[in-house]
């Protein structure tokens, strides 16, 4: 296959699918001109013997074309004025080398090299428009001829790993060799994917070994990954936890900032890097997945951890601002080897509007650096430029020449060219490496032919050995940079170490410690640990669940040591430039694929897997490579095939659908891999004919309208980003990555199979149906897998349905050792629900390895690649397997399928030709003979030959087998959708179409984009009662069925529906489970339990587990006074103020009350008391009142005794003002009326001990008057006004600051003790210190006369009884203060009974005893005398 031939094929593809409905013709009919719009135009073009492209991401963004398919697509365009000067720079570096090369006498002599240099924008699509432009050409020119040789051989670029895996899988399929300067993913290392990729940039698994190696050195053991969410990100991730299989480092956590950046991702990332031990992070991320990042970063203050950085980032200038350093300095990182470029400063200076007046990028540059316009015009509104400017004037990024990693990359790449290409010039005739020694022709070089040359170049640059390894990668050299701060407070790039790949393992780390400077401006290396070493007679027991760095210190058994830092028991040790272009294309070449055609006058196109893999061809570039042969006949893949073959007859059979109109086809196989599929789609947009003559305007249909297919989402990506460029509608069957829903990516992509967002919702709904909240998810290393589980990830959650116990991942290629540790990890792990989202060959390799370790009990969830899969369904696997839930496509009934079907005949007279291979490669397997002629050996052998009258309804095959229609009905629904929308189109009225000038599109005309426009607002029925329709998106309308699959006694396997879930425009999903149906591989027969931890009942709350998923918790019951009357309750509630919590802690009861009461016992013997004391006063009134007249009771002046007795018997009776629940009246009135009934007592003892002190004296001569004083009167008003005052203080009181009924909760949490508060402490001080000021004057006086001469000295009495009252209340002010409650309320009542009854004892008992027991002392001369009566 010439290079040429791919010239052909696409230039008939963009001619075709980007011509105009107006084209100018020459004015002679045979040299008529076909027109190329909408061309993309290289950035600089210099002419050569040989080309060589360049591709570098000049500009920073896209101006994205409108979608909505009324007009002819406009091409995606770089903005202007963003323009990138550091890659501006690199394109310039290319330029600088060809120019040198094209100077040296030595190298390619008598040869020149040119160039086409393009913009990519950094954007994928526009790169793969680059190279397309780059194949075809851009120029419009007529000949009669078309037989030159392509002259591109080779292409620099690109700067991202995920644009140059899109490039290369292009250019891959044609042999032409592609060099990167800056991709550095792991995954181009695959030379089975990438056969023509080389790069002069280490890939990152270097890097990976490097950073890994860093770790080990330092000793950091537990460290953060912060990746970007692209191929980049996860390659890198890929290696680096590779890497670390070996060493003792483990990952902490591992978190995406997400392509789409926001705020709240921001901030959950911060969280987790704040809350972690790990004070180490890896960032694997770019400059620009970083800036938004950082913005959030710093406002949070996150300092003091330290970055370790790869890639771009190591020596990213845009962050080397003061405001970054006490965030970033101390990071630490590998960067790529800096070059030197002699003459690249003086060669930039070289690039000014003056010498390029006509290229674009220039003027560019010069806006973007001065603010000015070369060439001023209304469109661009800047001042004119004085054309005095200087590019050395400008200290732009543009002429920062300080660094030159990437532009010596670009250097090595052009020169590496340059050597390879001057070796095969070199080539002696008949000593050359090609078929039949043959050496490669000067004026007819292959790009097959250089890469050969390519493989084995090796040249000196500046001393620097450049070669390339067995998968096209350059030796590995790294300088590790450290951020340290520059002289004005800047991050500045310090080289403090070497990572050498050309030594020895182990050697290759050279470190510069001493001049580090680590985070937080600390001299110190920073310490990153799950756990600190274990000391020598202890060992290290690794924490169940949690890695091998999280462990704890056991001390050694006895008997047993330890004389090492960190041991385990020894038991746990685990230790080219087209030249001429015209309406006639004279095809060089074809691409010989397997397919099955049929014309019509207008086509459709199909891909389907016919075969299981391809045999791959060599690649040592020593002869033109072969295409691959393939292998593993499907017999469901031509089933599909033969489905679409039957829409499109069912189709033109139809009257009432596209009336004289018939439909064609054009159907392949892709053999299950992406470069025959891409080989494919090429064919079918580009066409097989050997010679394509259209109208003299250059008009007419193109080869195909619409492509039903891919069956792979990650094969559909590359094909639809091909055909999205030309708009040309690919409606997969099969592709279900949620990644495909992205207009700007896939603008002509649509599906009739569900997106895996809608299915990972499915799956999640049945989770929380069933209450599964931990699971397992294993994923395939595809795009298949990786959006599944990203979907997983972002929509999974303990509200929506739950956790994730792991994530793996089950490579392409097979390897033992890997599955052994993902069935060891499921094993382990407590999570019996098993979610697997790979294709059947990868889950067929999983299961084996379940039944080698016999691991049971697990719940399998299949995902619609196996869920209906026969090669599982097998009594091997089925004890394992039976009772998995899966999620599958909807089943549809094809009327006439059958019959359709059986009607299949070979044409025995073109054996595997274009015709119908399929259909003869579908017999010879199904019937194990072969067409004439057959392979040699064949009937020698007892093979049998293929007549084509064979049966097929007489043998056992899946052909026929219309039971179970899931992706053949995806296929009848896709054919019958372009269908539709063709139909929809040619049945415009004209003047009222849709699009320009209200046109509409004719059939002699059709162009692809303009069925977009129908295929978009497609809505139809079909026989089976399904709505189709399309979103904004592309999307169909979700449904899935729900399989069961079911183990019966005889062993046979059923897969039975059991339910469905969709999406309506009106109920959004719906979940319909038959639950009585699905059988269980458990017993009892009940769904299994699958939680990390079981629900919290009632009267707790839930306390998540630290460093585990929220899933994984422990149940904290409710502290006191709290409660959760829910299960799983995240947090316990408090009672209201009455209320407590129940010892459940399920509810809330109201609160006991306390108080003093009169029924309990300590009120009963107070109130007892209080009672007993007023009986004692009345009974000692009865006595006095009795014995009135008698001496002793005349004696002590009856009158006041009486008062005495009667403010002793209030005494005893206000202290029941303290029983009972305090009320405001009882409240008020308790102090108030112990106040003044105590005021009326001691005042009544004090006016009688000075009435005592006034009679005795009186006897003395000379003193008669002072009785005069203490007459009745006066007693009486004395009382009167000493009551008085005590009265005015409680008056006072009440009204200032009245004692009120309080709630206190403060002494017991559990209980509501009602009080009195005081309300003014003050008040109630002056209260008691009133009777306390009377008291002590009572009992001073008493204690004058204590010594008067009297036979019965009542002073003794009152003095004593004064004592005893003021001892009592001198006491009862602190045990009143720390009575708490009651208590409080019962030593205030104690206190009064007490001093109560010692007033009454004190006072009146010696009488009562005298008037009762002996009333010979009860006369005058008793009383008078001087004590002698006995």
């Amino acid at each position: 296959m010439t290079s040429l031939a791919f010239l052909s094929l696409l230039y008939f593809a963009v001619s075709v699918l980007t011509l105009t409905d107006s084209i100018t013709t020459a004015a002679a009919p045979a040299a008529s001109k076909c027109t190329l719009l909408n061309s993309f135009q290289p950035g600089f073009v210099v002419q050569g013997d040989y080309v060589i492209g360049g591709i570098f991401p000049i500009h920073f963004n896209l101006k994205m074309p409108d979608l909505n398919g009324t007009y002819r697509p406009l091409p995606i365009n770089c903005n202007g004025h963003r323009i990138d000067p550091r890659a501006f720079r690199w394109a310039q570096t290319m330029r600088l080398a060809v120019e040198e090369i094209n100077q040296n006498p030595v190298l390619l002599q008598n040869r020149t090299l040119g160039y086409k240099i393009f913009d990519s924008c950094g954007y994928p699509l526009t790169g793969q428009r680059a190279v397309l432009s780059m194949l075809n050409g851009v120029s419009e020119e007529n000949s009669s001829m078309c037989t030159n040789a392509s002259s591109l051989l080779a292409v620099i670029g690109a700067a991202g790993s995920s644009q140059s895996i899109v490039l290369s899988r292009i250019l891959q399929t044609f042999r032409i060799p592609m060099i990167s300067y800056a991709s550095t993913c792991a995954c181009l290392s695959d030379r089975q994917k990438y056969p023509t990729f080389f790069r002069v940039v280490p890939s990152d698994d270097y890097q990976m070994k490097a950073i890994a190696q860093l770790l080990v050195h330092f000793n950091w053991t537990w460290v953060g990954l912060l990746r970007g969410d692209n191929d980049y990100g996860r390659s890198a991730a890929k290696g680096l936890l590779r890497e670390l299989q070996d060493t003792k480092v483990c990952v902490a956590y591992q978190e995406i900032i997400p392509l789409l950046y926001t705020l709240q991702a921001g901030l959950r990332i911060m969280k987790v890097m704040r809350s972690s031990t790990a004070k180490v992070v890896l960032v694997f991320a770019t400059q620009g997945e970083m800036k938004p990042f950082l913005r959030h970063y710093m406002t949070q203050n996150s300092s003091g951890i330290q970055l370790v950085a790869i890639g771009a980032l190591v020596k990213a200038s845009v962050f080397s601002g003061r405001e970054y350093y006490p965030y970033l300095g101390g990071t630490i990182g590998f960067s790529n080897r800096n070059g030197h470029i002699s003459r690249l400063g003086d060669f930039l200076q070289t690039v000014n509007p003056k010498r390029y007046p006509d290229n674009v990028l220039v003027h560019e540059l010069w806006e973007s650096l001065y603010g000015c316009s070369p060439f001023p015009s209304s469109v661009t509104q800047m001042p004119p430029c004085s054309g005095q400017e200087s590019v050395l004037e400008q200290h732009s990024a543009y002429m920062n020449t300080s660094s030159h990693k990437v532009e010596y990359n670009v250097y090595k790449a052009v020169y590496a060219i340059a050597h390879s290409l001057h070796n095969l010039l070199l080539c002696q005739s008949g000593r050359g490496p090609f078929q039949n020694n043959s050496c490669a022709q000067s004026n007819n070089i292959h790009p097959w032919q250089l890469q050969h040359y390519l493989q084995e170049v090796s040249f000196q640059i500046a001393g620097e050995e450049v070669d390339f390894d067995a998968k096209g990668d350059s030796v590995p050299y790294y300088d590790i940079i450290n951020w340290q701060r520059g002289t004005e407070g800047n991050i500045e790039f310090v080289n403090v170490g070497l990572f050498d790949g050309t030594k020895s393992v182990g050697e290759e780390l050279l470190i510069q410690e001493d001049r580090i400077m680590w985070a937080g401006h600390q001299s110190e290396v920073p310490v990153s640990v799950c756990s600190a070493s274990c000391l020598p007679g202890s060992r290290k027991a690794v924490r169940h669940g949690e890695p091998i760095c999280c462990f704890d210190c056991v001390p050694c058994d006895s008997g047993k040591i330890s004389n090492q830092t960190s041991q385990f028991e020894l038991n746990n040790k685990k230790s080219k430039q087209i030249n001429s272009y015209n309406c006639c294309r004279e095809l060089q070449g074809q691409f010989n694929l397997n397919g099955m055609h049929k014309p019509g006058d207008v086509i459709f196109g199909g891909l389907f897997k016919l075969h299981y893999f391809p045999a791959y061809t060599d690649l040592s570039f020593t002869s033109e490579p072969q295409q691959p042969t393939c292998y593993g006949f499907s017999v469901v893949g031509f089933r599909q095939a033969q489905t679409m073959a039957f829409a499109i007859d069912e189709i033109n059979r139809n009257s009432h659908m596209l009336p004289n109109v018939t439909l064609g086809y054009s159907l392949y196989d892709n053999c299950y891999q992406l470069g025959i599929a891409f080989r494919a789609a090429l064919t079918l947009v580009s066409g097989q004919e050997e010679q394509v003559t259209l109208e003299e305007n250059c008009v007419g249909t193109p080869p195909v309208l619409g492509i039903v297919g891919e069956s792979s989402s990650t094969r559909t990506i590359a094909i639809s980003t091909v055909l999205g460029s030309y708009r040309v509608p690919l409606v997969s069957y099969f592709a279900t990555c949620s990644c495909l829903s992205d207009r700007q990516k896939f603008p002509s992509f649509f599906r009739t199979i569900p997106s895996d967002a809608f299915q990972v919702n499915a799956m999640i709904q049945i989770l929380k149906h069933f209450g599964w909240t931990w699971a397992g998810l294993i994923i395939s290393d595809d795009d298949y897998g990786f959006h599944a589980a990203r979907s997983f990830h972002s929509d999974l959650d303990p509200a929506g349905g739950g956790c994730l116990a792991y994530t793996e991942t089950l490579h392409r290629v097979y390897d033992p050792a890997e599955l052994k540790r993902i069935v060891d990890v499921m094993r382990k792990s407590t999570a019996r629900v098993v979610i697997v989202f790979a294709s059947e060959s990868r889950m067929l390799n999983l299961m084996k390895e379940v039944v080698r370790q016999n691991v049971t009990g697990l719940q399998w969830m299949a995902s619609e690649a196996w869920s209906s899969a026969d090669v599982l369904q097998t009594p091997h696997f089925m004890p394992y397997l039976s009772g998995t839930l899966g999620i599958s496509i909807r089943r549809g009934a094809i009327p006439g399928l059958r019959d359709f079907l059986l009607q299949i005949r070979p044409d025995p007279h073109h054996n595997n030709t274009r015709g119908n291979s399929m259909v003869n490669q579908f017999w010879e397997h199904t019937f194990q003979c072969r067409f004439a002629p057959p392979p040699v050996g064949w009937v020698e052998a007892g093979g049998e030959l293929c007549t084509g009258q064979e049966g097929i309804e007489n043998v056992e095959t899946e052909l026929v087998d219309v039971s179970d229609l899931r992706p053949e009905y995806n296929v009848y629904k896709a054919v019958y959708a372009l269908a539709y929308a063709l139909d929809d189109m040619l049945q415009c009225e004209p003047g009222r179409g849709p699009f320009s000038n209200n046109t509409c599109a004719h059939l002699q005309r059709l162009e692809p984009w303009q069925l977009m426009h129908y295929l978009e607002k497609v809505n139809f029925t079909t026989t089976f009662g399904d709505q189709v329709s399309f979103d904004e998106n592309g999307d169909a309308l979700p449904v899935y069925d729900i399989m069961n699959w079911v183990w019966l006694p005889d062993e046979k396997t059923k897969v039975q529906r059991v339910g469905e879930v969709k999406r309506s425009a009106f109920k959004g999903e719906e979940l319909t489970l038959d639950e009585d149906k699905i059988f269980w591989n458990f017993d009892p027969k009940q769904p299994p339990r699958s939680v990390c931890s079981e629900s919290c009942p009632p009267g707790t709350r839930m306390a998540r587990k630290k460093g585990e998923p929220e899933c994984c918790f422990d149940c904290v019951p409710c502290s006191e006074g709290k409660i959760s009357n829910t299960t799983d309750s995240m947090e316990c509630i408090s009672c209201p103020e009455d209320f407590w919590s129940s010892p459940q802690r399920d509810h809330c009861v109201p609160k006991k009350t306390e108080f003093l009461s009169y029924h309990e016992p300590l009120g009963i013997c107070l109130t007892t008391s209080s009672l007993l004391g007023t009986c004692i006063c009345v009974v000692v009134l009865g006595i006095f009142i009795h014995h009135h007249n008698t001496p002793i009771v005349r004696a002590n002046n009856s009158e006041l005794s009486f008062l005495l007795l009667l403010s002793l018997k209030f005494c005893f009776l206000c202290s029941l003002l303290f029983f009972g629940r305090p009320r405001l009246w009882t409240c008020q009135l308790r102090h108030a009326a112990f106040g003044i009934s105590f005021v009326l007592c001691v005042s009544s003892i004090l006016v009688k001990t000075m009435v005592v002190l006034a009679v005795f004296r009186a006897s003395k001569p000379g003193s008669e008057s002072s009785l005069k004083w203490f007459g009745a009167v006066q007693q009486r008003g004395t009382v009167l006004v000493l009551t008085s005052v005590q009265a005015a203080i409680c008056t006072a009181w009440l009204v200032s600051a009245s004692p009120v009924p309080h709630k206190n909760t403060q002494y017991h949490s559990d209980k509501i003790v009602y009080e009195c508060a005081v309300g003014s402490t003050v008040g109630f001080a002056v209260l008691l210190g009133y009777i306390g000021l009377l008291a002590v004057l009572s009992c001073l006086l008493a204690f004058l006369a204590r010594n008067l001469p009297d036979s019965f000295n009542e002073a003794k009495l009152i003095t004593f009884s004064m004592l005893i009252f003021c001892a009592v209340w001198v006491a009862f002010v602190p045990a009143y203060i720390s009575s708490p409650g009651k208590y409080a309320d019962a030593v205030e009542v104690f206190a009064i009974l007490a001093s109560s009854f010692g007033l009454l004892v004190a006072l009146f008992g010696p009488k009562c005893y005298i008037i009762l027991f002996r009333p010979e002392r009860n006369t005058k001369k008793a009383i008078m005398g001087r004590g002698t009566d006995t």
